[in-house]
């Protein structure tokens, strides 16, 4: 799985190079070889091989020390690309480990999220539930009208004679 678009095209990217490199190697390796072959084969005919000169032989020798410097050097990079795309690798692991990492957090915070929404749910409909209760009480007393006076004497009373039972027991 791909974290990013750009780290999984480079790769891509980078796989693609090293196979255009290598076939390129091989075609121009190829070409190469026939081209001497036929070389030979003309020289064979014209004598047997053994016209050959030195210069020739120097020239042939210099192309070949070039032949194997451009394939060293060629080698070389197509084993830059090689750690390039191990390095990509890497690295998109890591992406993926730390989506993964985000993604659990972000299951752990929906689930805590979804239990407070259920807590305010319950809360609200508790306190809907005492907010009609308080306003029926409201339209009882409404409706029941203002106590007497005596109600308020009897009641001073009685809460009077209580307060020196207890301070006198104390």
């Amino acid at each position: 799985m791909c974290v990013q678009s750009y780290g999984c095209g480079l790769t891509a990217q980078l796989a693609r190079r090293k196979g255009l490199l290598e076939v390129e190697l091989a075609e121009n390796l190829r070409r190469r070889r026939d081209q001497l072959r036929s070389q030979l084969d003309s020289d064979g005919e014209l004598g047997d091989g053994l016209q050959t000169t030195d210069a020739g032989l120097q020239a042939r020798q210099a192309e070949l020390v070039s032949l194997t410097a451009s394939i060293d050097s060629i080698a070389a990079r197509l084993a830059e690309i090689d750690t390039e795309i191990e390095a990509q690798t890497v690295e998109i692991a890591k992406f993926e480990a730390e989506l993964e990492k985000t993604q659990a957090a972000q299951h752990d915070d929906s689930r805590s999220l979804a239990r407070q929404q259920k807590s305010v749910e319950r809360y609200r409909a508790k306190r809907q539930l005492l907010q009609s209760r308080k306003d029926d009480c409201n339209a009882s007393i409404r409706e029941l009208g203002v106590l007497p006076e005596e109600a308020f004497a009897k009641t001073t009373t009685r809460s009077e004679k209580v307060r020196r039972l207890a301070l006198r027991c104390i």
